[in-house]
């Protein structure tokens, strides 16, 4: 069941076989990679990432405010037309269509707003931004939605009472870049840059970490 897309990539909700686990799917364009598979391993502490993370005072990986990323793969419709598609945690909805549906009072925001922090804290100490950071990339869940039917409205499981366990993750790190190597202009839709962003030119000064908050 597709839920999201765009003219990169679309998202669908799916089900782990081996596991019997519903997961979301993100699939690119036919030929295209996606950003995503670079960008994830270095998160989690491997490979070169080891020496970006020293260099930016990276904190430990583990239970940061990302969604996580489950597995990676490619899917050879034809010969010459590879999917590169990428697996997630299934997250209950966004952080826009939470506020349109409840209204939540500001003891929900502000914990919303700490987990967002939290995560491009994690996010900027790996030495990346994430570059497209709105409502729409912020999304929240208050319990496991991996066991949750996937025709039970989300909505309707969702609590947000102070004994929940709502949290917030960053998600969508297609446009995110590296600290040490950003473009002149983020890849985000206008209406959600930055003032910086909008108001630079060529010759303007590089990107840094203020354009995400």
């Amino acid at each position: 069941m597709e839920i999201s897309g765009g003219g990169y990539s679309s998202v669908l909700v799916a089900q782990d076989i081996s596991t019997c686990k519903n997961v979301v799917l993100k699939v690119g364009v036919a030929g295209n990679s996606l950003r995503e598979t670079e960008i994830y391993p270095k998160l989690c502490g491997l490979g070169s990432s080891i020496d970006v993370g020293v260099k930016y005072g990276a904190s430990n990986p583990g239970d940061a405010p990302i969604v996580k990323c489950l597995d990676e793969f490619k899917h050879a419709a034809m010969p010459d037309e590879i999917y590169y598609c990428l697996v997630f945690e299934p997250m209950a909805t966004c952080l826009r269509e939470l506020v349109l549906a409840f209204h939540p009072p500001l003891r929900v925001v502000k914990h919303i707003l700490k987990d967002v922090l939290r995560g491009l804290e994690y996010l900027h100490s790996y030495g990346y931004l994430h570059g497209d950071l709105h409502d729409g990339n912020v999304l929240v869940s208050s319990c496991d939605m991996s066991t949750v039917p996937v025709d039970v409205d989300a909505m309707g499981i969702l609590r947000l009472d102070e004994g929940s366990k709502l949290q917030a993750k960053l998600a969508d790190l297609g446009s995110a870049y590296p600290l040490d190597d950003p473009p002149v202009h983020a890849l985000g839709p206008c209406q959600c840059k930055s003032p910086e962003d909008l108001l630079s030119t060529d010759g303007s000064p590089s990107l840094d970490q203020k354009i995400d908050i």
